[in-house]
């Protein structure tokens, strides 16, 4: 198994990431001798200029060094460090450990076991909580998600719903289902964080292009990560940014997603109408309350809402160039099929 840590100037955060990983190694002495179960631990430097890479071999145990594999992926963005990694892996199945993620002691062996076990089973996610530099901010459950805390699903083991989509720290992928990825036609059209400025859901994407052949996900409480927030991402101005810019991506995703519930994700014009709608009325109700002097933070959960709308609409228009990108890899990924899927 390989549990892949994609990191752009990542030296400062990870030595915890990379010691829960390394407690993962007493798996492979196996009971009897030779079951155990093997894993390597791949790191992608994606354009680190810090030192990220001799900060890893200096922290990683020498006892483990002949699993450890660092990788220079000089294209600046993570889907192209997700991408490089995916290319890789020697293993069959792959785990996305972000710089700061840190991974429960059971991780390889329930992931592995549970891949094992359900061959439809492609995509497998767990709940996350936060490690926070101080007291919890009393608005945090308003914003925890779009940090990648907390549980996209409640129920455990195989989700019925569709569409469903996860964040990438935290997910587990069966390379197997990845096929589409070797069509020459197949682009993301979702290009994840590049810089200050991103147009994330490149997470969404890949999920919903792999259920769309027919693949099963899974949800499980039986593991869990801890995901290490800095003051930074807390900052309010940092809040309403990263909401606004992952409301960029709605046209795109709505796209993937109206592919397994047309009915329910309207596209084109009426998803336009209704990104003109909520624009109005929340950027209203979040103006009015300025306007009566009770100033909303940046990261109030009207502000936010407001943001998240405003996100939307300009995303549509931004965004229209990558509508038949995706179309096109629709089309694609319902090509490859699971096993018995038809």
């Amino acid at each position: 198994m390989t549990l892949a840590v994609c990191t752009h100037n990542g030296a400062t955060r990870l030595g915890p990431t990379l010691a829960r990983i390394a407690a993962q190694a007493d798996l492979e002495k196996g009971n009897p001798p030779g079951t155990g179960i093997h894993f390597e631990l791949l790191v992608v430097d994606n354009a680190s200029t810090d030192g990220t890479a001799e900060t890893v071999k200096a922290l990683w145990p020498a006892a483990l060094a002949d699993r450890l594999t660092i990788i220079r992926e000089g294209a600046p963005g993570v889907a192209h460090a997700r991408l490089r990694a995916l290319r890789e892996a020697r293993f069959r199945f792959i785990s996305f450990i972000d710089d700061d993620n840190w991974i429960s002691p059971n991780w390889v062996r329930e992931v592995h076991a549970i891949f094992a076990d359900n061959p439809k089973v492609a995509l497998l996610h767990c709940p996350s909580t936060a490690h926070l530099p101080g007291p919890e901010p009393a608005d945090f459950p308003t914003y925890s998600s779009w940090l990648a805390i907390g549980s996209l699903v409640q129920e455990e083991g195989i989700v019925t719903r569709r569409p469903v989509s996860f964040w990438t720290a935290g997910l587990s992928v069966r390379l197997a289902a990845l096929a589409f990825l070797d069509d020459p036609r197949f682009a993301f059209a979702l290009s994840g964080r590049t810089g200050a400025r991103t147009l994330g859901g490149e997470d969404h994407e890949l999920c919903l292009c792999t259920l769309l052949g027919g693949w099963e996900a899974v949800f499980t409480h039986k593991i869990q990560f801890v995901h290490d927030i800095p003051m930074r991402r807390l900052e309010p101005d940092y809040l309403a940014d990263l909401v606004e810019n992952g409301g960029r991506s709605r046209r795109v995703l709505s796209e993937y997603r109206a592919a397994f519930a047309p009915d329910r994700f309207p596209t084109g014009l009426r998803l336009l109408a209704i990104c003109v709608r909520d624009f109005a009325y929340r950027g209203a109700a979040y103006w009015l309350k300025r306007a009566v002097g009770r100033l909303p933070s940046a990261a109030a959960p009207s502000a936010l809402s407001y943001r998240h709308a405003r996100g939307r609409l300009v995303g549509y228009f931004e965004t229209a160039a990558r509508v038949p990108v995706a179309r096109r890899n629709i089309a694609i990924a319902r090509r490859f099929h699971a096993p018995d899927a038809g």
